[in-house]
């Protein structure tokens, strides 16, 4: 079963998120904050990692990113944000392969995305 870190500081986003994933046999976990995220990813193979641009935090999901993909530089990253229309590799400032997915997004674009990078090599 793959193993999916959802990050996401509003509370009702990430269940609606959990509710879209929820038949795709999946385990899901969620961290609402990056110091509970890096917790969780140190401690966790996850085969995928969902996170907000903005954490509202200080943190940036971009830079929570870029600490993940050091740790762990295969594991599958989706980037996701109301406020940026389409997120580059210039804005980013990284040579990962990162997914983007633009807010709001409907239940089958997620779904879509999740399962196509899951079964990815």
């Amino acid at each position: 079963m793959n193993k999916i870190l959802i990050i996401e500081d509003e509370k009702e986003l990430h269940e609606v998120i959990e509710l879209y994933l929820e038949d795709m046999n999946l385990e899901i976990t969620c961290a609402h904050c990056s110091h509970e995220a890096r917790d969780l990813f140190r401690r966790t193979d996850y085969s995928l990692v969902l996170c907000d641009v903005y954490l509202g935090e200080g943190v940036s999901g971009i830079d929570l990113m870029h600490e993940i993909m050091n740790i762990r530089p295969t594991v599958k990253f989706i980037l996701s944000s109301a406020f940026i229309p389409q997120l580059n590799t210039e804005y980013i400032g990284v040579n990962y392969k990162v997914s983007y997915l633009p807010k709001p997004f409907e239940e089958q674009e997620i779904r879509s995305l999740v399962s196509e990078l899951l079964n990815s090599g």
